[in-house]
């Protein structure tokens, strides 16, 4: 029961919103916005030293939290790009991996069973681990709206709350219109420029018009390749912790293929 509880509770930590055909065409992008995501990416190495990044691979631990009963183990967490992306999890009962090749994505439990995921939920699931990829992604692509939503307080910080809206390939267009899709929020500390958190509406793989309130929380940043890395990453579903991931070593640019994040 556990086993399929914590595949149905990763299946959700992956739904990670896309745009559809409905997204409106007109673009828009705040100078502010610009700026302190700017501030923000500098302050993690910058875009030079982010460019050069073609993959990564976390080592660590685990914990995910279900029904007050943590399960703990060991985890590898390997991304390439913005397209490529998978966790590896040795739990008590087996290896669990969830794996996502652009727009496909699939879970394999600790029992073998393979789960194909929805794949309207992949657009922007890449470097959910590594942020730096995903705000030089939403600085340089010019089809990317940005906004300053204001002034909040999250995590204990002061923050900038800056409103991404990212494009989608149409063709993950669902049944169900979904307005919010691709829309995705940073919370950068307005002193150190730090991303303290991200956080978007997913909705769920059985039905797309339920939503929850996704948040990935990024803590202790630690020089690694001259970049600024968070050794932790929390995520919120609904405002419950569901997993937290404490990584011990961190490598770039070891020639991942395209082939790492397919899973049969």
């Amino acid at each position: 029961m556990i086993l399929k509880r914590l595949a149905l509770l990763t299946s959700l930590l992956l739904v990670i919103s896309a745009a559809n055909s409905q997204t409106s065409s007109v673009v828009t992008q705040d100078p502010q916005a610009i700026s302190i995501l700017t501030q923000s990416l500098n302050a993690m190495g910058g875009f030079a030293a982010v460019g050069a990044i073609q993959d990564y691979t976390e080592n660590g631990t685990i914990t995910y939290n279900w029904a007050d009963e943590p399960v703990q183990g060991a985890v590898r967490v390997q991304g390439k790009g913005l397209t490529g992306f998978r966790i590896d999890a040795t739990l008590p009962a087996g290896v669990q991996t969830l794996a996502i090749n652009g727009m496909a994505g699939r879970l394999k439990t600790a029992d073998g069973t393979l789960k194909r995921l929805a794949p309207y939920n992949f657009a922007n699931a890449g470097s959910l681990s590594f942020p730096a990829l995903r705000l030089a992604s939403a600085l340089s692509n010019q089809t990317v709206s940005l906004s300053v939503v204001g002034t909040v307080q999250a995590e204990g910080h002061q923050v900038y709350q800056v409103q991404a809206i990212f494009p989608v390939d149409p063709t993950l267009a669902t049944t169900v219109p979904i307005a919010d899709l691709g829309t995705l929020d940073f919370f950068i500390d307005s002193t150190s420029f730090q991303l303290v958190k991200s956080s978007e509406n997913v909705r769920s793989e059985r039905d797309a018009t339920v939503a929850y309130l996704h948040e990935i929380v990024y803590t202790n940043y630690q020089p690694a390749g001259g970049i600024a890395v968070p050794f932790g990453i929390n995520e919120r579903i609904g405002g419950q912790q569901t997993w937290s991931i404490t990584v011990q070593s961190l490598s770039f640019n070891s020639g991942l293929s395209d082939s790492e994040f397919i899973i049969n």
